[in-house]
């Protein structure tokens, strides 16, 4: 980067010495002079603008400078602050504290009569069950405490109670009449129609076995009720009978009641098992083992300073790397108007195709342009004579300020024109 820098001062003292000496072998021109706007030597703009870019790149040579010093006080505090952590400067203790755990063995309860009580496990009072136990001590829906444990019970009732109702055959219904050999079956009044006999078979088939049961038909019984209609679910009594028309078999309806399951009632329950017993709880560590504030600000400062070298020195870097489409002092050189650079499109419309040139390369551009024109300037000396006498013409190079007023109306100050 060093090197760098020295060679812009080395193109400006360069530059300098060849138009001294340029301008050192010319006599004065006196009047009636020509000077093309097109043979400009940009002296001025030259050394300004490479004054500009070095002032620029000393400037962030100075941040940087300055931030590397930062650092280093701020690293030498760092390690005066890290040496004054001491282990003392915490305090820290513990003290006693209730906690829940299960009690021991196996947590127990009477049961009331017609009630079965089986112990299930304990768990957690989080996952623990309020159900409503009316064979415990503890009735009604019970108050879970997350921290406790509790034992867990199924319980059942022992006697049950009806449930589940259904239609079952009515048992106070016999179908009759009795069979003359029995006396456990009396004959009801009025159920066969004289001619006839039927006798109760002493046994009842469903519905759909009557159908479907070759053996016992449907048919009409003149005591009995005529096309009786066969309910697949239902029950019928199976009768014999005789009469006028021949013996045969029929059946009867049986009326149904109501009969009902037999269910418990049953479910989980809890008990509170909770016992306590005490731990030593460390509290929390106060006071600070460092100086952490100092630190930290220290530490900021060291970030702070290492981001403005990183910045400094991008910015260095892309005065020479980066491109650009014209200069920070002078702007885009190919829009001046007398000093003739030649340029490319990429100069010309620097506004639509930006970045073409690193600065550097531009300014080398300016240089390269005076040189030309120096060099065009340029007289034999074997002409010097010729040209002091008038018998011959001669190029000089005239300063802006000596060329205004008159040939110029306005120009850089201490550029050089060829005039002739």
């Amino acid at each position: 980067m060093n090197t760098k820098i020295l060679f812009i001062g080395f193109l400006s003292l360069l530059l300098i010495a060849v138009l001294g000496s340029a301008v050192l072998a010319q006599q004065s021109p006196g009047e009636n002079l020509t000077c093309p706007l097109d043979k400009e030597v940009p002296v001025g703009q030259l050394i300004n603008q490479m004054e500009y870019t070095n002032d620029k790149i000393l400037r962030q040579l100075q941040n940087i400078d300055d931030a590397a010093i930062r650092i280093l006080q701020n690293v030498t505090k760092l390690v005066k602050s890290s040496d004054s952590c001491k282990t003392t400067n915490c305090q820290s203790g513990c003290q006693l504290e209730d906690i829940s755990v299960p009690c021991s063995g196996t947590p127990s309860t009477s049961c009331t009569s017609g009630y079965t009580c089986a112990y299930q496990s304990t768990v957690p009072g989080s996952s623990a069950s309020n159900t409503s136990c009316t064979t415990l001590p503890t009735t009604g829906s019970m108050t879970i405490n997350p921290s406790g444990y509790y034992g867990v019970f199924n319980w059942r009732e022992n006697s049950g109670y009806q449930c589940n109702p259904y239609d079952c055959p009515d048992p106070g219904f016999y179908p009759g009449p009795a069979n003359p050999s029995s006396l456990l079956y009396p004959a009801p009044a009025n159920n066969c129609t004289t001619g006839d006999t039927c006798y109760y078979k002493g046994y009842n088939l469903a519905g759909q076995d009557l159908i479907d049961n070759l053996t016992f038909s449907r048919q009409n019984c003149k005591n009995l009720p005529n096309n009786l209609t066969v309910d697949a679910s239902a029950t019928y009594a199976i009768y014999q009978w005789s009469g006028v028309h021949g013996g045969g078999w029929c059946n009867v309806l049986w009326p149904t009641t109501t009969c009902y399951g037999t269910c418990y009632n049953e479910g989980d329950c809890s008990v509170d098992w909770t016992c306590t017993t005490q731990i030593c709880q460390r509290g929390a560590c106060s006071g600070q083992a460092c100086n952490f504030t100092e630190i930290n600000a220290q530490l900021n400062i060291i970030s702070q300073s290492t981001q403005t070298i990183n910045d400094s020195n991008q910015a260095i870097v892309d005065i020479f790397d980066r491109k650009v489409a014209e200069l920070p002092l002078l702007g885009n050189i190919c829009q001046i108007p007398g000093l003739g650079v030649v340029c490319g499109l990429c100069d010309i419309f620097g506004n639509i195709f930006t970045g073409c040139k690193t600065e550097i390369a531009t300014i080398l551009s300016l240089f390269q342009k005076g040189l030309t024109n120096i060099k065009d300037c340029w007289n034999d000396p074997a002409d010097y004579e010729k040209i002091i006498s008038g018998e011959k013409s001669g190029k000089f190079l005239m300063s802006c300020e000596e060329l205004r007023p008159g040939v110029l109306k306005k120009c850089y100050p201490n550029n050089f024109f060829c005039c002739k």
